[in-house]
C-alpha cells in the first residue's frame, strides 16, 4: 500500500510537485528524539513544516492529523525546489528538474511522555495547539487552526499573504458546501467525485492525487447535500466497505488527508494516506503498523 507520502497526481502540471514531494521525504530532515521522560519532534527546513510534523505525529498519537494549505500566492513565500539543501544531489542528476514550493520553515517541540507507556501524556489537540504556537513563533508562512474532527484533526488556513504581501483572509477548499447525488462508487471514484464538486463550489480547482491501493477495491455509497466538503470527506473515509463481507476480517484502516496547492498550476491537489503508528517491540525496535477505524 501506498502512504501518505506517496502522492501520483491527475495532471500534468502537477506531477512535478509529486516528484517533488517524493524528493522531499526521502530527504527530511525530521526527526523525533527519546529523551527519557520526553518526546523532542523536529522538523528542520521542510518546505510544508507543519504537514510533516503531522506525519511525526500521527505517528506518535495513532490518531489523524490532516493538513491544508493556503494558497500560496505571494512570491516571498516560495522558492525554487531544486535549491533547497535535500534536493542538492537531485539537480545535479537532473539539471531540468524544477518545482516551485512554499519557502522552507522549521519546528521544535519537546512533549512529555508516560515513561511506562512509551506514549505523550498530553491530549492531542493541546499538542496541536502548542505545534500552531510554535508554527507561529517560527515566523513560518501562513496561519493556520486545528479543527476537531471526532477523535481525528485537521490543520486547516485562515489567513495567508496576497500578491503584494498583505495577510488575506483565506478558506480552505474543503470549507465549501458541495452536493452532489447518491451512488455506489469505489474509493477512487467518490473521491473524484468530491473532487469535482469541490472545483464547482470553491472556483479552486482540485483534483483527487495519491491514494492508497485499497481505494479502488472498496466501495461507498455517497452524496452530499449543500454540506462542508470537509465533511463529506471524513464520511467517505469512514463509510468505506469491503465489497465481499468475507473480507472484513481485515479492518479497514484509519485514513487521513494532505491537501497540497501548486502555485505555478494555481490548483490544489488531495492525496489520501494511512494513519500509521509508532510501535517499540521488545528489543526496542520501532515499527510502524496500520491503526485500524
Amino acid at each position: 500500500m501506498k502512504t501518505a507520502t506517496t502522492y501520483l497526481l491527475a495532471c500534468v502540471s502537477l506531477v512535478s510537485a509529486c516528484v517533488l514531494g517524493l524528493l522531499l521525504e526521502r530527504h527530511t530532515y525530521a526527526q523525533v528524539a527519546r529523551p527519557s521522560n520526553n518526546v523532542r519532534l523536529s522538523v528542520v527546513d521542510e518546505p510544508r513544516p507543519l504537514a510533516r510534523a503531522a506525519d511525526l505525529l500521527q505517528r506518535k498519537l495513532g490518531v489523524g492529523i490532516s493538513y491544508e494549505d493556503p494558497p500560496w500566492i505571494y512570491q516571498g513565500d516560495l522558492v525554487e525546489a531544486a535549491n533547497l539543501p535535500g534536493n542538492l544531489e537531485a539537480k545535479k542528476t537532473s539539471p531540468r528538474f524544477h518545482a516551485t514550493v512554499p519557502a522552507a520553515g522549521s519546528l521544535d517541540l519537546s512533549l512529555p511522555v508516560n515513561v511506562a507507556s512509551h506514549s505523550i501524556s498530553m491530549p492531542a489537540i493541546s499538542v496541536l495547539q502548542d505545534l500552531l504556537s510554535e508554527h507561529v513563533r517560527r515566523g513560518n508562512p501562513g496561519e493556520f487552526k486545528v479543527l476537531t474532527l471526532g477523535g481525528d484533526f485537521s490543520i486547516v488556513p485562515f489567513v495567508a499573504r496576497d500578491k503584494v504581501g498583505n495577510s488575506l483572509a483565506v478558506r480552505s477548499p474543503l470549507d465549501f458546501a458541495v452536493s452532489f447525488p447518491n451512488a455506489a462508487r469505489d474509493g477512487n471514484a467518490a473521491l473524484k467525485t468530491l473532487c469535482e464538486a469541490i472545483t464547482e463550489a470553491s472556483g479552486m480547482r482540485t483534483s483527487a492525487g495519491g491514494v492508497p491501493k485499497l481505494f479502488f477495491t472498496t466501495t461507498v455509497s455517497l452524496n452530499a447535500t449543500n454540506e462542508p466538503a470537509r465533511d463529506v470527506l471524513v464520511r467517505l473515509l469512514r463509510t468505506l466497505t469491503w465489497p465481499d463481507p468475507r473480507q472484513n476480517v481485515v479492518p479497514i484502516p484509519k485514513l487521513s488527508w494532505r491537501l497540497y496547492y501548486d502555485p505555478e498550476a494555481q490548483a490544489y491537489v488531495l492525496n489520501i494516506g494511512l494513519v500509521l503508528k509508532e510501535t517499540l517491540g521488545a528489543t526496542g525496535q520501532t515499527g510502524l503498523v496500520e491503526v485500524p477505524r
